[in-house]
């Protein structure tokens, strides 16, 4: 059989798996291979569910809102323990890009503007995301701090070439924090046994909107000070917090601000989602200067997210469960080793120098040692 022959049989194998894994209820994404991405030559939704989906890899016209598209996965249980050593295997990433589009980011940057540089580099940046991930897109930026401004696209495949006409956008306030809400609501939606679920927030870190701040003793923006014009830092850092608990990790690429206090919420919205790392500048996020650093943060996010969260099918309720790599094993911690993200899910987060070695050509095997009580 020659070997695009060969090819079709193995996609058209991949298919009917799906098909019989969708008849037996299970909520499980598949992902793509190396060979399958090659020879998609822009057919990339041909052989791959959406995580949580039903529709078969079917492309659905843009969502009218931000839940429109989302298919309620079905039932859903916790993992059960299978006592031995299993492999880990990778997530499919279902990731909400939550981009300012407020008012600052008019403000010049390199050559440009901030907008003007996150929409050109990120639509030469963003197709190399889409063969394996569902990317969705919420942009934020009001006068009336409302988020409904701007259309949003629900997380789904190969609608990256579409995101254009909503980056380069810079007005009116920041309501970050229900920005983030809307987010993390679409994406609990999404769960599914081999997902994992992100936000990637792309800011210039001053949200405000928060109507119960108290103008007289706030920092502000606004001369004179409303109280939707104070900084609303704690109200946003705690939303990202809350979000880890149930699973959801942010990542944050914040612009350059020679604003100490703008920093420090960057900073602290990073650490709240459980993927800050201490950069050469100093900053705990990823910091970016001019449009060629923005190009490389968004690669490195880009297989941070695909290398470093995987999935196992065995998960012990009261019993253990060790992390090996390569037959070695990997320490329980996030500052340099394993860490439950979503534990119910058997979702695992690999951090520091865990996720490191990941991201080589040829990384640890890893694989998990399961004891039940």
């Amino acid at each position: 059989m020659c070997a695009g022959s060969a090819l079709a049989f193995t996609v058209a194998m991949r298919r009917l798996l799906l098909v019989f894994l969708v008849s037996c209820g299970r909520t499980e994404v598949v992902f793509p291979s190396e060979a399958e991405v090659r020879s998609d030559a822009g057919q990339r939704d041909a052989a791959v569910l959406d995580a949580g989906r039903r529709d078969g890899g079917v492309v659905t016209p843009v969502d009218a809102g931000f839940d429109g598209g989302i298919v309620d996965p079905g039932p859903w249980a916790p993992k059960p323990c299978l006592p031995g050593r299993h492999p880990l295997e990778r997530t499919v990433p279902i990731v909400v890009l939550v981009v300012d589009g407020s008012g600052s980011m008019a403000e010049p940057f390199d050559l440009t503007t901030k907008a003007k540089t996150l929409q050109s580099v990120a639509m030469l940046e963003l197709p190399s995301w889409d063969p394996w991930m569902e990317i969705g897109l919420l942009p934020f930026g009001a006068d009336d701090c409302s988020i409904a401004p701007y259309p949003s696209l629900a997380p789904r495949r190969g609608q990256v070439g579409t995101f254009r006409g909503f980056f380069g956008l810079a007005q009116g306030r920041s309501p970050t924090s229900d920005a983030l809400e809307t987010a993390v609501t679409t994406l609990a939606r999404r769960r599914a046994s081999n997902a994992s679920e992100h936000i990637v927030l792309v800011s210039d870190g001053f949200p405000n909107c928060n109507a119960t701040l108290s103008a007289a003793s706030c920092r502000c923006l606004g001369n004179p000070c409303l109280p939707i014009d104070c900084l609303d830092d704690q109200r946003t850092i705690g939303t990202v917090r809350r979000a880890s608990t149930t699973g959801i990790q942010t990542w944050v690429v914040g612009f350059d601000t020679p604003d100490a206090g703008v920093r420090g919420v960057l900073d602290g919205l990073a650490v709240a989602g459980r993927r800050s790392r201490l950069f050469p500048d100093g900053a705990l996020y990823a910091h970016a200067t001019d449009d060629r650093s923005v190009a490389l943060h968004l690669r490195d996010l880009r297989d941070r997210i695909r290398a470093c969260t995987f999935f196992s099918r065995s998960v012990p309720s009261t019993g253990s469960l060790s992390v090996l790599a390569d037959g070695q094993p990997v320490p329980e911690n996030e500052d340099g080793g394993w860490a439950w993200v979503d534990r119910l899910n058997g979702t695992i987060g690999l951090f520091g120098a865990a996720c490191e070695r990941q991201l080589v050509a040829t990384p640890p095997a890893l694989s998990v040692d399961v004891r039940c009580p």
